[in-house]
């Protein structure tokens, strides 16, 4: 029998594997928009970025069973579940993208509009990856419906419904659909199932492992030939199949890293605790390394690894700092 922990600490190091393949996605789409169109490095780089797309699946998933993990021992309260999600995700998200927005305007990219400003901020288009906050907080305003289909319904109707609601919403297409949560749906409730049926759930994990790493490869290829091709109504059933089974290929490995234990748990936690800061802090500093460290003559492979690197250790001492302050400062008041 699979033990269910209070803490899941291969969790930690699924959320900082993907935490930083969201800047390795950065990073490499650089590549793609600055290597000569149709070249072999060109079609590499495409591959390489898309083979790290499943970040937003991934965060979602996460996010799923952070949200109801604590709630196996105690009455679930809608309220209660708000205040104590958004208390931790909005106040940052509004402070970063306020940030992002003075800089726009500082630069002369844009003047102070303060409806324009409100529209953007719900928009979570203040910077290219704020959309997945959106997201995040349409899944926790659904939280209560979610909770209520998994007491009524047995877990694997709720995951077939989510999946179904997935494979339609993939063919809506109008502005902003891309943050709309009935394309990323299935990913929240995933990882609300793993609370509710744990054990069922690694067990199945752990019997596709290889199944799984298998369909991952291959659903990578075909998701990054569709987006060459600009095939996109292709790429969207590819992307789905990519993500389920990334999401199964991380946790495996996920789970295998914690038992090996091939890393300090406290460290990698210290260091899962500051990835939200990491996620947005990133595109600030990669946007300073890029104008501080031009290409100039480097060859374009050595500066996007200079740039990740960069971007990957300023955020993360930066953040990791600025989350030691607050816990210091916290328990000092």
């Amino acid at each position: 029998m699979t033990e269910k922990k209070d803490r899941l600490d291969y969790l930690d190091y699924l959320r900082v594997i993907a935490c930083f393949s969201v800047i390795i996605v950065h990073v490499s789409a650089m590549g793609i928009v600055l290597s000569e169109s149709g070249s072999y490095y060109h079609k590499g780089i495409i591959l390489f970025n898309r083979f790290f797309k499943y970040t937003t699946p991934a965060f979602l998933f996460l996010s799923g069973i952070t949200s109801f993990y604590g709630y196996r021992h105690r009455e679930y309260k809608y309220l209660d579940f708000l205040k104590r999600r958004l208390k931790t995700v909005v106040v940052p998200f509004i402070l970063w993208s306020s940030i992002y927005y003075g800089i726009l305007i500082y630069t002369g990219a844009y003047t102070f509009d303060i409806l324009f400003y409100i529209k953007n901020l719900i928009l979570g288009n203040m910077s290219y990856h704020l959309y997945f906050i959106p997201i995040l907080l349409q899944m926790y305003f659904l939280s209560g419906l979610i909770n209520y289909l998994f007491n009524k319904l047995d877990g694997k109707i709720v995951l077939l419904i989510a999946f179904v609601i997935n494979i339609i919403s993939l063919r809506m297409h109008f502005p902003f659909s891309d943050r709309f949560l009935s394309k990323y749906i299935l990913f929240y409730i995933l990882g609300v199932y793993l609370t509710k049926e744990y054990e069922p759930f690694v067990k199945f994990s752990r019997k596709i492992k290889i199944h799984s790493f298998i369909v991952f490869l291959t659903s990578t290829f075909f998701y990054a030939v569709f987006y060459y091709l600009k095939r996109y109504d292709l790429m969207d059933y590819a992307w789905l199949s990519f993500s389920i089974s990334g999401i199964f290929f991380l946790f495996n490995i996920s789970m295998s890293i914690e038992k090996r234990g091939f890393f300090k748990n406290k460290q990698i936690r210290k260091l899962s605790k500051s990835t939200y800061y990491i996620y947005l802090i990133h595109p600030l500093i990669l946007s300073v390394v890029s104008r501080t460290l031009q290409i100039g003559r480097y060859n374009l492979t050595a500066i996007l690894i200079i740039y990740l690197i960069s971007t990957i250790g300023i955020s993360t001492v930066l953040s990791v700092g600025y989350n030691k302050f607050k816990i210091t400062t916290l328990k000092n008041l």
